[in-house]
């Protein structure tokens, strides 16, 4: 007999959906992998400099010991790339290890955190499996979202936090600045800003760190930095806020080869550049040429409407053609008619151009 010890709060919760990878598409369709592009997780398609592969290698026999979980190196360099004192800078294991950790420091049982929608879904799950309740306000036709709804939806339900992603994921649009202050003014609860998209775009609210001290920015080294797979992120965060965090925080929660490879991506800033610049152009490429609509971005990615098609069907029919792209069905919020598809190399993107054409062609 099994006995029930999971957790009641862990039944509402859908399991995270991350993009299909390339293993699934080659087994279902018969592709041979080398044929097939990943264009469903926002990964950034160019490899990381040879400054980060040979700080890596050189770093590797050093694995046997624990690292250091305050790496001044590492909050230096951060602090010398974002202009904040490293009082106002925390690590963690990629934003999710730093937003697991915020929670731990802000939410009581029960209370509320405020989510526009759609976005990153696990904003919601970390809140649930932390205790609180999510508040969703649902954004308009152009995924804008004000102010005055989110106070008074902050007002009414006595929420504790609300969380802002900017760019968002996945629609890539900016929350206005005017409007992220007017909150900060009003709200008593605390304002997560996640960042994670910023190096892609030419809006960054890091400057009101050091003038709010209810606001928090997360940033990340996952997608224009290239080190998905070594997964650091970061805070920036009054030095009250952080003081709590280390309390909390998960013992040697980033690895010794992960702080190597973000220092010495932060440490290559001329590579970075090179690389945001061609994701750009990417960018630009594929809002000028997709035949359907979509949507304009400060990300690496591109949202499309691909109506009157469903988004699962338009996913499978380029899985076929051995592309894979995001269905954001499982976004909350956003329906059953939106595919997301990240920036990739130029001839990836061409690719995902022509294969849309054919579909939207097949249409008409």
């Amino acid at each position: 007999m099994h006995i029930r010890k999971i957790r009641k709060a862990l039944e509402g919760i859908k399991e995270y959906v991350p993009g299909k990878n390339i293993e699934d598409a080659a087994s279902r369709y018969g592709i041979d992998e080398r044929d097939i592009i990943k264009l469903s997780s926002n990964e950034n398609p160019y490899p990381p400099s040879r400054r980060v592969i040979e700080a890596i290698k050189s770093s590797a026999g050093k694995i046997n010991f624990y690292p250091d979980p305050n790496t001044k190196k590492l909050y230096g360099v951060i602090s010398g790339y974002t202009g904040l004192p490293e009082e106002n800078v925390f690590v963690g294991a990629g934003v999710d290890g730093v937003l697991d950790t915020l929670m731990r420091v802000f939410i009581e049982a029960g209370e509320e955190v405020i989510i526009p929608i759609p976005t990153f879904s696990y904003y919601e799950i970390t809140s649930i499996v932390h205790g609180a309740i999510p508040l969703f306000l649902k954004m308009d036709d152009n995924f804008s979202i004000f102010s005055d709804e989110i106070l008074k939806k902050a007002d009414r339900e006595k929420a504790k936090m609300t969380i802002i992603c900017s760019p968002n994921n996945p629609t890539g649009n900016i929350f206005p600045k005017k409007e992220l202050i007017k909150i900060l003014d009003a709200f008593d609860g605390i304002v997560l800003l996640d960042e994670a998209y910023a190096e892609f775009s030419n809006y960054t609210y890091i400057d009101l760190v050091d003038q709010y001290d209810n606001l928090i920015v997360l940033r990340t080294l996952s997608k224009a930095f290239g080190i998905a797979g070594m997964r650091v992120g970061y805070a920036l965060l009054p030095e009250w806020i952080k003081k709590a965090c280390l309390k909390v925080a998960t013992p040697f929660s980033i690895g010794y080869l992960s702080i190597e490879a973000a220092y010495a991506s932060l440490n290559d800033l001329e590579y970075l550049r090179c690389v945001v610049d061609k994701i750009k152009k990417g960018r630009r490429y594929l809002e000028d040429n997709i035949p359907f609509k979509t949507f304009p971005s400060e990300a690496n990615f591109v949202l499309v409407d691909v109506s009157p098609l469903e988004s699962s069907f338009a996913m499978e029919e380029l899985m076929k053609k051995g592309l894979i792209v995001r269905d954001c069905s499982s976004f909350r919020g956003i329906g059953k008619n939106f595919i997301r598809i990240s920036v990739g190399r130029e001839e990836d993107n061409r690719r995902v151009v022509d294969a849309l054409k054919e579909i939207f062609e097949e249409l008409h």
